[in-house]
């Protein structure tokens, strides 16, 4: 049986070193200045991100800054709702999909082959037959 060490251990001190060129590599969140490279990058990391979305849901930036959750979470018939899913099924039912989109590469198919997009077009390909649904 383990016994939990109840002694407390010193504190070893952090020491971080970064070339003279390399300043914004351990941005100090403690200043507004660390804390203004950082948001930087992540603006810049969503930019290409919501782009991307809207780009495979066939939305406009807009909405998809507007509607889909704004760095929040829709679960479920919300994210239908919000346009950000074409519709809900659970897992054993996507992956079977999946499997049988994998099988049998049609042309309404080959965007599941490919890779990604957003926007379930996986759940909307894979099922023969089933007309597209219309976006907001």
């Amino acid at each position: 049986m383990h016994t939990p060490c109840t002694h407390p251990r010193p504190r070893v001190p952090d020491y971080w070193g970064v070339s003279s060129n390399a300043p914004n590599k351990r941005s100090d969140l403690q200043a507004e200045e660390g804390i203004v490279v950082i948001r930087n990058v992540l603006d810049a990391v969503e930019k290409v991100f919501v782009s991307d979305v809207a780009r495979g849901c066939k939305l406009s930036v807009g909405k998809v800054l507007q509607d889909f959750g704004q760095g929040g979470l829709k679960v479920g018939a919300a994210a239908v709702s919000a346009g950000m899913a074409d519709k809900v099924k659970s897992y054993s039912m996507a992956t079977n999909a999946l499997q049988l989109a994998l099988r049998s590469p049609s042309p309404a198919r080959v965007g599941i082959i490919k890779g990604s997009a957003p926007c379930g077009s996986f759940a909307r390909s894979a099922e023969p037959g089933t007309p597209e649904p219309s976006k907001p």
